[in-house]
């Protein structure tokens, strides 16, 4: 099974008001570091999620205290962050 990895733009900015924070990054394999498009990434124990665009890139606000963020797409490994 081939793995995730997760090349992370880093988290952006925390919103006082909202509570949430923007996570934003770009999905590639591990091996061959070609972007993964369509992978699904969302936060684990709620519905806060996105789904890749066509070079792997993603944009989403998650609230404060969440603990994991599950990727997967089909083909490769669920991982967990």
């Amino acid at each position: 099974m081939k793995k995730i990895y997760l090349f992370l733009f880093g988290l952006i900015s925390l919103s006082l008001n909202a509570q949430t924070v923007i996570f934003e990054g770009k999905i590639v394999d591990k091996s061959s570091k070609e972007s993964i498009p369509y992978a699904n990434i969302f936060v684990q124990n709620s519905t806060q999620g996105v789904i890749s665009n066509d070079d792997g890139v993603f944009k989403f606000y998650i609230p404060n205290g969440a603990e994991k963020i599950e990727i997967g797409h089909i083909g490769y490994k669920t991982q967990l962050f």
